[in-house]
Order: C-alpha cells, then sequence, then structure tokens
C-alpha cells in the first residue's frame, strides 16, 4: 500500500482517537506486529462503546490448535475473510443474492478442502480447508462446496469503504506483509451471549492477547496511505471569473471528486480554502449574486478576492468525465450527496502547504 509522507493526523475525521483511550487497548501498530508474528489478537470497532469482539488471526498461520482454541474459548461461528479478488479466483458465490441481514455480511458459499480431509469438522480437517483455500495458487478445484468454513468476503478498499471485521481482517494482515485472509471467530461469555467489553478485556488479560479497534485501523491507514489520485485538469468559466478545474479519485471507494482552484499558488502561500459537502458542481456553476444562496455567494466573493483560493467539491460523481463533457455541452449531471474526509489529501496533491479554511464565521465576518 503506497504511503504518505509526512504528517497527515488531521485526516482521520472520520474515526477520531478519542483522547480518554481505553488502557487496555493497543495502539493498531502493536496489533498489526503481532499479527505478522502470528499471534492472535481481539478486534472491536470502537473504543469507549459496548461492541462485539472478534478473535483474529492471520490465515498464513493457521493449525489445529488454534481452531480448538477458538472453538473452545471464543465459541462463535468461525469465518475466514478473503478480498474480492480471492472469492473470484475460487469461484466463491454469495450465500445470498440479496443480503437482508442487519450486519450486511457477504457470506460466501461454506467451503471444505477437495483433499486431505475427512468429516470435514475436526480442528485438523477445518485447518487444512483453510490452508488450502488461502493458498497463492489456490484452484476453484481445490475445495468443495458446502464445507464446515465460512468465508466473508471483504469488499474492495477495505475499512475505508466498509469498516466492518472482514474487512479490518483482510487489511491487518496485508499491513503485516501477509495473504490478505484471516480466520475470525466472534467471542461470546460463558452463557452463550455476547460479550461485552468488561469480559473482552478479561478474556485478553486471561490469554495474553492484544485488543485493538476497527476505528484506529482506519485512522492508521488515512494517516499513512496515499487515498487520492489526480486524473485531470483544465480551465473553466464560471460566473466568478476563470478557473482551474482538476479532478480526483478516490482510490479506495473510485468516486470522483472536483476541485476549482484561483490564481496562483506555491508551497509558501497560504490558500484560502472552501471544503464544500453537500454542494454539486451544477449548483456552484449556477451560483451568482442575484442567487438565493447568499452563503455561497458570500464564499466566491472571498475566494476571487485572495491570491490564491480553493473549493473543494466533495459531491461524487461516477463519472468525472461525463461530468467534464455535459458542462462543456451545456448539460449539468446531477451529484449524490457524500461526506468524505478526503478534503486535506486533495489539498496537499496541489502543493498547498499552508491552508486557511472559510467558516460560516469568518464569512458572517465579511458581511459585516
Amino acid at each position: 500500500m503506497p504511503k504518505l509522507r509526512g504528517e497527515m493526523n488531521h485526516l482521520a475525521q472520520v474515526f477520531p482517537v478519542q483522547k480518554n483511550q481505553v488502557e487496555q487497548t493497543s495502539p493498531i501498530s502493536h496489533i498489526i506486529e503481532d499479527i505478522r508474528l502470528g499471534k492472535m489478537v481481539i478486534l472491536i470497532a470502537k473504543k469507549g462503546q459496548e461492541n462485539k469482539g472478534t478473535l483474529l488471526l492471520a490465515a498464513d498461520f493457521i493449525s489445529p490448535d488454534h481452531i480448538n482454541f477458538m472453538i473452545q474459548y471464543a465459541r462463535g461461528l468461525i469465518c475466514l475473510s478473503l478480498n474480492e479478488a480471492h472469492c473470484q479466483q475460487l469461484e466463491l458465490p454469495l450465500m445470498a443474492s440479496t443480503n437482508t441481514s442487519m450486519t450486511a455480511e457477504n457470506f460466501t458459499v461454506s467451503i471444505e478442502a477437495a483433499q486431505g480431509v475427512t468429516t470435514g469438522i475436526s480442528t485438523a480437517d477445518r485447518a487444512r480447508t483453510i490452508q488450502a483455500a488461502v493458498a497463492t495458487d489456490a484452484k476453484p478445484q481445490d475445495i468443495v462446496k458446502p464445507g464446515h468454513i465460512f468465508p466473508l468476503m471483504a469488499n474492495s478498499g477495505g475499512v475505508l469503504v466498509c469498516a466492518n471485521h472482514a474487512e479490518a481482517g483482510c487489511d491487518i494482515a496485508e499491513l503485516a506483509g501477509l495473504g490478505p485472509s484471516a480466520v475470525m471467530c466472534d467471542i461470546l461469555d460463558n452463557d452463550g451471549e455476547v460479550a461485552q467489553m468488561s469480559d473482552l478485556l478479561s478474556f485478553a488479560s486471561d490469554h495474553d492477547i492484544k485488543v485493538g479497534t476497527i476505528a484506529d485501523l482506519v485512522h492508521h491507514r488515512i494517516q499513512n496511505e496515499i487515498l487520492i489520485e489526480r486524473l485531470t485538469e483544465r480551465d473553466i468559466q464560471i460566473p466568478y471569473g476563470t478557473f482551474r478545474l482538476f479532478s480526483f479519485k478516490n482510490t479506495a471507494t473510485q468516486q470522483i471528486y472536483l476541485t476549482l482552484v484561483h490564481g496562483q499558488f506555491s508551497s509558501k502561500q497560504t490558500a484560502l480554502v472552501k471544503v464544500c459537502e453537500s454542494l454539486s458542481l451544477p449548483e456552484l456553476l449556477e451560483t451568482t449574486a442575484q442567487t438565493d444562496n447568499w452563503r455561497m455567494t458570500a464564499i466566491m466573493e472571498l475566494i476571487q478576492k485572495a491570491d490564491c483560493g480553493v473549493i473543494i467539491l466533495l459531491e461524487p460523481n461516477d463519472n468525472d468525465q461525463q461530468c467534464l463533457h455535459q458542462r462543456t455541452n451545456g448539460k449539468l449531471p446531477q451529484f449524490a450527496i457524500n461526506s468524505s474526509d478526503i478534503g486535506l489529501q486533495i489539498i496537499k496533491n496541489l502543493g498547498i502547504r499552508h491552508a486557511k479554511f472559510i467558516n460560516d464565521y469568518s464569512i458572517k465576518r465579511s458581511e459585516e
């Protein structure tokens, strides 16, 4: 996964790291290191709230003893997280064509190793099935369906697209330099109920297992990866003058974002920046002093007066070329509303190192 140079702490707004962190949880770097060493970890969604805990191990290290431990102590369903590419490689169809479950997890049909197993239910058989399924050169003929292992298809883009345990398992294994797959088992308490946070911490202490969070994994990826790719740029005329229009792609979600730049800037200049989470390009292009959108009119006036001004539109469009070409032809496509924390990576890509953000207070001040 590509890395970002420099500090990007301010990007992780979707899952901010809390000040009052639970002391018993470990930094995600420690979780990744334990996975790299073949140890099991416990993953929860987020600190400071009650949520299920999942015992997780990189599939590269699976053994009958690991399966036995999960059965005896975790007690939940043993699953195997695989990325979409590997599921396609094994020709694994989803269990349900229409997913109506509360968690919307992508279970595929269950599997068994085609060779080297007997009934398929023993710890040795289940470990053998996982080994056969996650092999780099695994073929559809290496497994049979159904069986006693339950694969979960992780969404492409991992936790940046869907912050579930299946995506987290694949992400952590890959970040540890291993194959992007993990064996997982939800942890139940002694009464057979989903283990609560106090139970999970006791479990972790009893078995010397670290606890990490998916929230920290999201934060880690946003800090350390380049999530946007510049696609196109061109001049565009709007009611407030000539702007440079850039299009960017979110490499995790494949969504397209548009950015308008006014004036010239250098790495030493401070750019005036407005991030718009619910404004489309058509709406912006139609903004003039005569429109009812007084707030946007005020923003455009501030941008126009600045030596360098930037407007980032976090309204994704499935096809950036459609937007650009339809603008030329006088047709304005509609955009779906989307909120994202990708804006600061766009600023970095543009070469801007110093930015002053426009907020409602600065707009009001300009009106006084």
